[in-house]
């Protein structure tokens, strides 16, 4: 599950862009979806990161381009796992280049595909047991 997020996120980046993110790690913790990006800034965005001025901009920018984002996760989300996403919150460290976007879910995912995975054949093989 995690592993297709970070492919949708990818994507639509290199579709949208041109690039990838150096870095994606999705985790899935109870009702929430972390995800940490680690982000390249192109030349110009480096020499605009040297000022506080800059700096605003490029989270503008970064931002507009994460609430396009936002409506893909929602929808790959609800495909992949079956439930809503309530809120979606993020954040972007210029200097670092680390981006986190949290997805607040409608349910606990974590706990509902945990138990999916201790499921086992009954005897006979013919259905599942818990």
């Amino acid at each position: 599950m995690e592993t297709r997020i970070r492919e949708i996120i990818t994507e639509f980046e290199r579709n949208s862009i041109g690039k990838s993110f150096a870095e994606v790690k999705s985790y899935i913790i109870e009702d929430i979806i972390v995800t940490k990006l680690k982000c390249i800034l192109t030349p110009m965005e480096q020499q605009l990161a040297k000022d506080p001025e800059g700096i605003n901009l490029i989270k503008q920018c970064r931002f507009c381009f994460l609430e396009k984002l936002q409506s893909v996760l929602e929808k790959t989300i609800y495909s992949i796992l079956s439930v809503r996403t309530i809120s979606f919150y993020k954040d972007i460290n210029v200097k670092t280049g680390q981006c986190f976007l949290i997805s607040s879910l409608s349910e606990n995912v974590e706990a509902k595909f945990k138990k999916r995975r201790y499921l086992r054949l009954d005897k006979t093989g013919a259905g599942l047991v818990d």
